[in-house]
């Protein structure tokens, strides 16, 4: 399944970036790829009929990315940009270590090894609720890498992490 829709202008922007040395270091590189992957550089369509994000990124998009997602839809690459920016955006601000506190709420949701399986995250989304202020998840690893909808799922836990950055953990490993 195709998670992103195509653009000309999209195989430009990937071929770019990934003639780029690995290691991006210093300010002028960093306002490079900045400018390289803006959103604002790829047009959605007026016939595109997915699901749309704005750029105050909320709960409401969460759930609509759910449904779209469950139904099969696109995330136009506008869209996909839009995302990775603010997520990035919050990594870059969070410690190397996160502390969770079960303080709010009785209980942490650990996930780990979902490898890209859209239904997977559904069922646990399902059995213990979307996550929330109230309802913190920790995701571990292994979130994608050989499921069909790994794009699908590391979209809509980025969207988690951008909506509740306290709540939703996401580990590297």
């Amino acid at each position: 399944m195709q998670a992103v829709t195509t653009n000309p202008h999209d195989a430009q922007v990937v071929a770019k970036v990934l003639r780029r040395n690995s290691s991006l270091t210093g300010l002028a590189e960093e306002l490079d790829l900045k400018h390289l992957t803006t959103p604002e550089a790829i047009t959605v369509e007026s016939s595109y009929r997915g699901p749309h994000i704005h750029k105050q990124i909320h709960k409401g998009h969460f759930e609509a990315l759910i449904l779209a997602f469950q139904r099969g839809e696109l995330l136009h690459a506008h869209y996909v940009l839009l995302i990775l920016h603010e997520l990035r955006h919050i990594l870059k601000r969070l410690p190397n270590v996160n502390i969770v506190s079960t303080h709010q709420s009785r209980y942490v949701t650990v996930v780990g090894d979902l490898h890209g399986s859209l239904a997977d995250l559904m069922v646990i989304f399902h059995k213990n609720g979307l996550p929330s202020n109230e309802n913190p998840y920790i995701f571990n690893g292994d979130i994608v890498d050989r499921g069909f909808q790994s794009m699908e799922v590391f979209l809509l836990i980025s969207v988690a992490v951008i909506v509740y950055p306290n709540n939703v953990y996401l580990n590297r490993g």
